[in-house]
């Protein structure tokens, strides 16, 4: 017992020396960044939070471009601003306006509506094995290829846009899912969505927790469940509930907070969330089920109700900016019961 505290004790040891050193590194991307700001003499001392002050309040008179805050918010920016300088700044950062990409057409539903059986045949038909290698069905797909989320973070998608059944959303005539499905490159994107759900279904929880947990041990930040909020059933549910969970246990084990590594979209009021992980952050896209889970983050579209109506809303600058760039941000794993303002989804 006493060897294995002390492997405990000297693994903590390294971590904490790691996160010393990324905060080094992380201080000297902000000196760059805005250097005619601090106090040259004394730059990571008592004049470092004054300066990034300084930077931000410039930034958000446009003084400074948004582009050079993208890395500097990750560090600071739950620390020393107020809501509506967190509004403002994700708002200057903001990757994509889904609102102005306009509506899925009637031709793409259709279209869809004919390619999605066919795709399904050949996923059936397809010696995954064979094309993926023999790990295919042995562990869970991790990917880091979503350009909103970053390479530090992997994803779970546990079913496609086009088969969603999702409730109360607000999104499905500018759902990014389903206009990523029906691009150039989605058979692709929508044959790796059933692997991941046939690997979630068929795979113990104890080898999806130890692959989620490789995969932060390897520097990594967390693992986001869900694209389009729809999860298919009761059973997907408590496979997630009871994977994080163990996931979250092994982390402790060796040192690591597990808190903020894991996070979910969701709509589904009408399954039973009573048996979640504390570990697992709820983000829900209608009010309803947000009211049922105390501590989630309620996702709404600006100017509609939980129905999506139309409503006359002004701007709260009190309520959070979706800015689309998860790099940069820090809301969904970690809020706290927040309502979050978005332009789309």
């Amino acid at each position: 017992m006493n060897v294995i505290l002390k492997e405990r004790k000297a693994f903590g040891s390294r971590m904490r020396s790691v996160e010393d050193q990324d905060e080094r590194r992380m201080n000297r991307k902000v000196y760059r960044a805005s250097k005619p700001y601090f106090n040259k003499v004394n730059v990571f001392g008592r004049n470092l939070e004054d300066g990034r002050r300084m930077f931000i309040n410039d930034a958000i008179d446009g003084l400074q471009p948004a582009a050079d805050l993208i890395r500097i918010m990750t560090s600071c920016q739950n620390d020393i601003l107020t809501r509506p300088q967190k509004r403002n700044i994700n708002k200057l950062t903001h990757k994509v306006s889904y609102s102005k990409v306009g509506n899925i057409s009637s031709k793409t539903e259709a279209k869809m509506a004919r390619n999605i059986p066919l795709w399904r045949k050949e996923f059936e038909e397809t010696n995954w094995t064979e094309q993926k290698g023999s790990d295919v069905w042995k562990h869970l797909e991790l990917p880091t290829d979503n350009s909103k989320l970053g390479p530090d973070w992997t994803y779970v998608a546990l079913e496609t846009g086009w088969e969603c059944c999702a409730l109360g959303c607000q999104c499905k005539k500018i759902c990014y899912a389903r206009k990523m499905e029906a691009g150039q490159t989605g058979k692709g994107i929508v044959m790796r969505v059933w692997r991941q759900q046939k690997q979630m279904r068929d795979l113990p929880a104890e080898v999806i927790a130890s692959d989620m947990v490789e995969f932060i041990k390897a520097g990594k930040r967390g693992v986001r469940f869900c694209d389009t909020g729809g999860i298919p059933d009761q059973d997907m549910l408590d496979k997630i509930f009871d994977s994080v969970d163990l996931a979250a246990q092994m982390l402790i084990m060796d040192g690591i907070d597990p808190t903020g590594r894991f996070y979910i979209y969701a709509t589904r009021y009408d399954l039973d969330w009573s048996e979640r992980s504390e570990y697992l952050q709820v983000n829900a896209s209608n009010k309803k089920l947000h009211d049922m889970i105390p501590g989630s983050n309620y996702f709404k579209i600006m100017g509609q109700d939980e129905y999506g109506n139309e409503i006359d809303e002004e701007e709260d600058e009190e309520r959070l900016f979706c800015s689309c760039n998860c790099e940069a941000c820090d809301y969904c794993p970690s809020g706290e019961g927040e309502v979050i303002d978005q332009e789309g989804h």
